[in-house]
């Protein structure tokens, strides 16, 4: 969960790459621990970057290293006042929200709606709401929060605007509109298609009949193929991200958020497959088909992975060209 905070804070400060396999092999197993470690790494890492060393000081106080979660959203303003800001409103979606002891959130200063601020607020100023009655993505307890006429002082917030990264190796400031963020949420698609594959091995080498059906053999090849390849997209165009010889025939940031998009929607095609190649083992409860399915489709709600990403991709491409994004070295 500390992944990407600096060394100096007692984090690793991994590649982004790093961090992915870290993600995609605890998705592997589990569908909760991928994500709320997705978060928790999101939360503190970002918290640890961006506050000042007062700041930093009150978050570190009671541990080592703590908790964090976030939530990407705007929720409510912040109002300015002596020492800080008082801030009240409605954050929804804070995945790990039950386990953290620091929450990141933003806010937009009262009066100045393009004014963003980090705030940064312990798990006992929230109000935490019982909303998350859902049917994927269950264990990750992602409910919806209320601050109310809550006090945050200016060393636990960040000016958003300026981004001024005090910490840490790896440039974060670039990751406007979450362009970067979304390196986790590939991993976690990605661990979930591997989830499904195995299984569905599992379950044809248990049943030699439906194993010799050729749809079968071919189906289950072709997602394969297509899945070991957008693996193969995802893991070298985050990569390239921190690669300082790799050169780029654009900005690269660009197309990051269309190539989670499509790992994403590309792993619910890999899982559907599974399920319906399964037999009669994805028709009783429990069994891992049917979580899988219900995962994956609460990871594709998620704002960050929506649709809207192909086309601002498009967009680039046509103003730039539809040359690969990353050029040769």
């Amino acid at each position: 969960m500390h992944m990407r905070a600096p060394l100096e804070l007692g984090g690793s400060d991994l590649a982004l790459a790093e961090q992915m396999s870290v993600i995609a092999r605890l998705a592997e197993f589990d569908s909760a621990s991928a994500w709320c470690t997705m978060v928790a790494n999101n939360g503190i890492g970002a918290i640890s970057e961006y506050l000042d060393d007062e700041g930093i000081a009150e978050v570190y106080a009671a541990q080592p290293k703590p908790i964090g979660a976030a939530v990407a959203a705007v929720g409510g303003p912040a109002t300015p006042v002596a020492g800080g800001y008082k801030v009240s409103g409605l954050w929804r979606f804070c995945s790990n929200v039950h386990g953290a002891d620091w929450v990141r959130c933003t806010a937009l200063v009262e009066g100045d709606p393009g004014h963003p601020v980090m705030i940064v607020v312990p798990h006992e100023d929230l109000q935490i709401k019982p909303t998350w009655r859902v049917t994927g993505l269950r264990g990750t307890g992602s409910a919806d929060f209320i601050l109310e006429d809550t006090f945050v002082p200016a060393r636990r917030t960040a000016d958003m605007r300026a981004r001024t990264q005090l910490r840490g190796d790896r440039d974060y400031t670039r990751d406007v509109g979450g362009a970067l963020a979304v390196y986790e949420h590939a991993a976690f698609a990605i661990g979930l298609a591997r989830r499904a594959r195995t299984a569905l091995a599992e379950s044809l080498r248990n049943s030699p009949d439906r194993a010799q059906r050729e749809v079968v053999k071919d189906e289950f090849a072709r997602v394969c193929l297509e899945m070991d390849a957008a693996e193969l997209l995802a893991f070298s165009a985050f990569g390239a991200v921190d690669d300082p010889e790799a050169t780029w025939s654009s900005d690269p940031l660009q197309g990051l958020p269309a190539v989670a998009t499509y790992v994403t929607e590309l792993s619910q095609r890999c899982i559907a497959l599974a399920g319906r190649r399964a037999g009669s083992r994805a028709l009783f409860v429990p069994n891992e088909f049917d979580r899988l399915s219900r995962d994956i489709t609460a990871a594709l709600a998620h704002a960050l992975v929506n649709d809207a990403n192909y086309a601002r991709f498009g967009e680039h491409l046509i103003a730039f060209g539809a040359a690969p994004q990353l050029a040769s070295a």
